[in-house]
């Protein structure tokens, strides 16, 4: 069963484990918090070597893609990456 390991606030790394298949990369997708807003917004791809790479397999809200100019979040959002289901909640 897949699960979240810990996610670093300040390194913005959430490990991800998945068991069954090798869909997930480890720069996939970025979650960022706007503190004004208070908005978390979910991106397709990260920074890497001072340029925008997006994932191979895509990224996805509620069965959307998501590209690199990213999709607000809201409570009950089903996120998808990879083979990876996970639910966007408070806490």
């Amino acid at each position: 069963h897949p699960s979240v390991v810990m996610w670093d606030y300040f390194e913005n790394v959430i490990p991800l484990q998945e068991y069954y298949t090798n869909y997930v990369s480890r720069a996939h997708c970025t979650l960022e918090y706007d503190k004004d807003t208070r908005v978390w917004l979910l991106r397709d791809g990260q920074w890497i070597d001072r340029q925008w790479v997006r994932s191979r397999n895509g990224t996805f809200v509620n069965a959307s893609p998501v590209d690199s100019h990213g999709a607000v979040l809201h409570l009950g959002d089903i996120i998808s990456v990879g083979e990876m289901k996970l639910g966007f909640e408070s806490c």
